[in-house]
């Protein structure tokens, strides 16, 4: 299963890499589509999702909670203030955590049976899985749609 679990995230960061490439910290902020999210706060989202299974797995977070907050359902990521970080950080922290997260997945060592919350690694990693596909299939649509 580690195979499936990592060549499901490997697509997705291939994905979501290309759909961000080509976007500014000024466009990031855009949502050219009435009740859609903006592409800044997808790819947070997306990070702060990654960053919680990583800490999940015992690694350490790279971002205080006040990162967290501005990216969970239904809040609005602020733009001026001190806890606010740019998307082409967080792309660049993105591509950073990647490598890890996939010898994470890929480690033998790695107990997929361990539960959490009430369910089990392998739980949250498949449910993250899906979530993120949504998520990179929103940047994928914003990006193509304001080309």
């Amino acid at each position: 299963m580690e195979n499936f679990l990592a060549t499901g995230y490997k697509d997705q960061y291939e994905s979501i890499v290309e759909s961000i490439t080509t976007i500014t910290d000024e466009q990031s902020m855009l949502s050219h589509f009435e009740n859609c999210n903006s592409p800044y706060w997808i790819l947070g989202h997306i990070l702060v999702a990654r960053l919680n299974l990583l800490v999940m797995l015992g690694e350490p977070s790279i971002y205080p909670a006040e990162i967290f907050q501005q990216f969970i359902p239904g809040s609005t990521p602020g733009t001026n203030n001190s806890n606010t970080i740019s998307f082409s950080q967080m792309a660049s922290d993105f591509k950073i955590i990647h490598p890890r997260f996939l010898d994470i997945l890929t480690d033998k060592e790695t107990d997929l049976e361990t539960t959490i919350e009430g369910k089990s690694v392998f739980g949250h990693l498949l449910e993250y899985l899906a979530h993120e596909a949504f998520h990179a299939g929103q940047l994928d649509i914003l990006v193509t749609a304001t080309k």
